[in-house]
C-alpha cells in the first residue's frame, strides 16, 4: 500500500479488495487522485493537515536522497496562515511528511 509498483497497478489489502468486490457494481466509474496534501477544518472547528510523500515525477527524482518537493497551492497556503492554525505544527506535519492527519488548530492538543 502506497507503493509504486508499476503503471496503472493499484495495491489493496485483501480485505479491502474483498468489500470492493462484494459492494462495488461493474462497471463503475473510478477516480485515481495524487493529492499528497490534505487539509480540511471539521464541523467542531479544529484544523486538520494531512501530508503524504510525493510520487516521484521523474527517474532523477525517483533516485534521489532528496525529498521530492510538495504541491504547495494558493489554497493550502491561505489555510496555513489562518488565525485558527498553529503554524509550527502545520510546518512539523509538512516536514514529517507522515501520512496521519494531524491537527494543527492554534490552542489545542495534539492528537497525534
Amino acid at each position: 500500500i502506497g507503493l509504486r509498483v508499476s503503471q496503472g497497478c493499484i495495491r489493496l489489502r485483501n480485505d479491502d479488495i474483498k468489500y470492493l468486490f462484494d459492494n462495488v457494481p461493474v462497471g463503475t466509474r473510478v477516480q485515481i487522485i495524487d493529492q499528497p496534501v490534505k487539509y480540511t477544518i471539521e464541523p467542531d472547528g479544529s484544523n486538520w493537515l494531512e501530508v503524504h510523500e510525493p510520487l516521484s515525477r521523474n527517474r532523477a527524482e525517483y533516485e534521489s536522497d532528496r525529498k521530492v518537493p510538495l504541491p504547495v497551492t494558493p489554497s493550502l497556503r491561505a489555510f496555513i496562515s489562518g488565525q485558527e492554525v498553529d503554524v509550527n505544527r502545520a510546518n512539523a506535519a509538512l516536514q514529517r511528511r507522515s501520512g496521519m492527519p494531524v491537527q494543527i488548530s492554534s490552542g489545542s492538543r495534539q492528537m497525534f
